[in-house]
């Protein structure tokens, strides 16, 4: 059980890792700081550790889960990096409009 666990926690944090190497390349403009609010971090957080439970839980139960797991991945990892490019996007449009009214 402890072996599962540390699995899905070194997952998570590689996965934590891999977004925000993936936001600041999606957003060269914005600095380290600006990606790295509370608000984000938490979604990031829950994010990759949600990923990471949910492959950990599908290998055990779903037999021919290894040929498709990858494609899974990418589907709820693209999902969790949609929200947060929304996040970030809305947050600049509704600032945007609030200063030009």
């Amino acid at each position: 059980v402890l072996q599962i666990l540390l699995g899905v926690l070194l997952n998570a944090v590689l996965l934590f890792g891999l977004f925000l190497v993936v936001l600041k390349l999606l957003f060269p403009s914005l600095r380290l700081r600006e990606l790295l609010t509370k608000r984000n971090i938490l979604l990031l957080t829950i994010g990759s550790l949600l990923l990471s439970a949910m492959d950990a839980i599908l290998r055990t139960i779903w037999e021919d889960y290894r040929p498709i797991s990858i494609a899974i991945k990418l589907a709820v990892g693209l999902l969790i990096l949609s929200l947060l490019c929304w996040r970030i996007f809305g947050k600049r449009v509704h600032q945007k409009t609030a200063q030009a009214t």
